[in-house]
C-alpha cells in the first residue's frame, strides 16, 4: 500500500512544480514581433536631453547650400588654413572652424564629410585640453548621432563606451549630467542587445546587470537625487526584462522529487559559468526586480510617483505570470491616485487594457516598408489575457494577420478596473503594427 501512496505524492509534487513554473513563464516580449500602431517609448530612442541636432534623418538627403551658407562655409575653411598655417596641424583652437565647417555639413546632409570633420575637431581638442576635457562632451554627442544616422554600429557602440567613459573621467563634471550619461549609455546597451550583431549575449546580460548594480550603489553613496536612484532603479528593471525573456534555464528531464540530482560537473568552462550565473539571475530575477522598486517606492513622498512605481511592479508582476502580486500591485497603485483625487491617471493608467511591458524594451522599431498593419478585434479578460480575437489585414502580407494572432494570445495585459477591481473588456479594437 506504501508504494501506491508514494508515487501519487510524487505525482502530486511534480504536477504541483509544474503548475508554479508554467504561473512563472514570462509572457511574449511585447514589440518585438507586434506592436500598437503610433506606439513610442523613451526607450527605443537616444535622450534627446543629449542630442546636439534637433533632427537628424538616418538617410538624409545632400542639399546644395546657399549664398549666405557658401559664404560661411567659406570663411570657415580660410580660418582653418591660417591656424594651421601659424600653429600646425594641432593648432589650438583649429577645433572650432573644423566643428563650425561640420555642422555647416551636417545641414547639407553630407554626414561622412562631417563626422570626418568632427572627429579632426576632437583629436585636436583632446591634443590640447586634455583627455579628460569636458569640452569633448558635445563633440561626442553631435558624432554619435551621425554615426547613428550613417548605420555603423560596431562604430557607435565603440562611441558610446568613449561618451561613457569620458563623463566619468571629470571629478568636477556637473553630478547630475554625468548620471544622464551613465543612463543613455545603460539605454544604449540593451538597444545593442535588441540587435542581432551583440556578440556574447550571456556575457553582454551579466555585464549590463553588473553595471547598473555599481551605479546604484554608486548612487546611494553619493547621494545622488532620488530621481536618479529611481531612474536607475527603472534600468535595472529593464534589463531584468531581458534577462528572463533571453535566458532559457536548464530544466530537469523529470521533476519528480524521487529523481536523484545529478552531480555538477568541476571543470565548467567559462560559457558555463557565466551560463550558471546567468540562471541563478533568471531564478531571483522576478522578486529581485519588485523589491528593488518596492524599496524606493516607501521613500517617495508624491503619491503619483509612488503609484507609479507599484503600477510598474504590477505590470513586472504580471508580465511574469504571478497574477496576485500583480493585482495587489495595481490596487495600491489605484488606491494612491484616488486618494490623491487623481481621476486623470486613474483613466490613463486603468480605464482600458494595456499590453506588456509598457516600456519598450523589447522593441525596435522598423521602417514602415517592412512591417504590415492589422486591426485586431478582441475581448481582454479580467486576468489580463487575450479572448475571441478575430483580424484583418489593412497594409502588408497577408499573413500578418496569423502572426499577429498569435502574438496576441501570448501577449499579457495590465487590465482595467473600476472602484479598484479588475474587470474583463469587451469588443477592442486596436491597429497592430506586425513586423516581418
Amino acid at each position: 500500500m506504501l508504494k501506491p501512496i508514494s508515487c501519487s505524492l510524487a505525482l502530486l509534487i511534480t504536477a504541483g512544480i509544474g503548475q508554479d513554473a508554467l504561473a512563472r513563464e514570462p509572457a511574449a516580449p511585447y514589440g518585438e514581433r507586434i506592436v500598437v500602431s503610433e506606439a513610442a517609448w523613451p526607450e527605443s530612442i537616444p535622450d534627446p536631453a543629449l542630442s546636439v541636432f534637433p533632427a537628424l534623418e538616418d538617410t538624409g538627403p545632400v542639399l546644395v547650400p546657399g549664398g549666405d551658407a557658401r559664404e560661411s562655409a567659406a570663411q570657415w575653411e580660410i580660418q582653418v588654413r591660417e591656424l594651421e598655417t601659424l600653429g600646425g596641424p594641432y593648432a589650438s583652437g583649429l577645433e572650432e572652424p573644423l566643428a563650425d565647417l561640420a555642422r555647416q555639413r551636417v545641414n547639407e546632409g553630407r554626414y561622412a564629410e562631417a563626422l570626418s570633420l568632427y572627429r579632426r575637431s576632437l583629436h585636436i581638442l583632446r591634443v590640447n585640453t586634455g583627455l579628460a576635457s569636458p569640452a569633448q562632451m558635445a563633440i561626442v554627442r553631435a558624432m554619435l548621432q551621425l554615426q547613428r544616422a550613417l548605420g555603423d554600429r560596431e562604430a557607435l557602440d565603440d562611441l558610446y563606451g568613449y561618451y561613457y567613459r569620458l563623463g566619468w573621467l571629470d571629478a568636477d563634471e556637473e553630478a547630475e549630467a554625468r548620471w544622464r550619461v551613465a543612463l543613455e549609455y545603460l539605454r544604449w546597451q540593451r538597444e545593442r542587445l535588441r540587435t542581432s550583431g551583440a556578440g556574447d549575449i550571456d556575457r553582454h546580460l551579466l555585464e549590463l546587470h553588473r553595471l547598473n548594480e555599481q551605479l546604484l550603489e554608486q548612487s546611494a553613496q553619493e547621494e545622488a537625487s532620488l530621481e536618479v536612484q529611481v531612474d536607475l532603479a527603472r534600468s535595472q528593471l529593464l534589463n531584468l526584462y531581458l534577462v528572463r525573456d533571453r535566458v532559457t534555464p536548464q530544466t530537469t528531464e523529470n521533476l519528480s522529487v524521487l529523481t536523484p540530482r545529478r552531480s555538477r560537473r568541476q571543470d565548467l568552462f567559462p560559457e558555463d559559468i557565466y551560463r550558471d550565473r546567468l540562471f541563478n539571475l533568471h531564478r531571483s530575477a522576478v522578486s529581485a526586480g519588485s523589491d528593488l522598486l518596492g524599496s524606493f517606492a516607501a521613500r517617495l513622498e508624491a503619491p503619483t510617483e509612488r503609484a507609479a512605481l507599484y503600477r510598474d511592479i504590477g505590470d513586472w508582476e504580471q508580465w511574469n505570470g504571478v497574477w496576485h502580486r500583480a493585482v495587489e500591485a495595481w490596487r495600491r497603485a489605484y488606491d494612491l491616485l484616488r486618494d490623491a483625487g487623481e481621476e486623470a491617471l486613474i483613466a490613463q493608467w486603468f480605464a482600458t487594457p494595456v499590453e506588456l511591458p509598457d516600456n519598450g524594451v523589447f522593441w525596435q522599431p522598423q521602417p514602415d516598408e517592412e512591417s504590415s498593419v492589422v486591426r485586431m478585434t478582441f475581448d481582454v479578460n479580467a486576468r489580463g489575457r487575450a479572448r475571441s480575437s478575430s483580424s484583418v489585414a489593412l497594409s502588408g502580407r497577408d499573413s500578418a494577420s496569423i502572426t499577429a494572432g498569435r502574438e496576441l494570445r501570448g501577449i499579457r495585459f495590465r487590465p482595467s478596473f473600476d472602484s479598484g477591481d479588475a474587470v474583463e473588456s469587451e469588443g477592442l479594437v486596436r491597429d497592430y503594427r506586425v513586423y516581418h
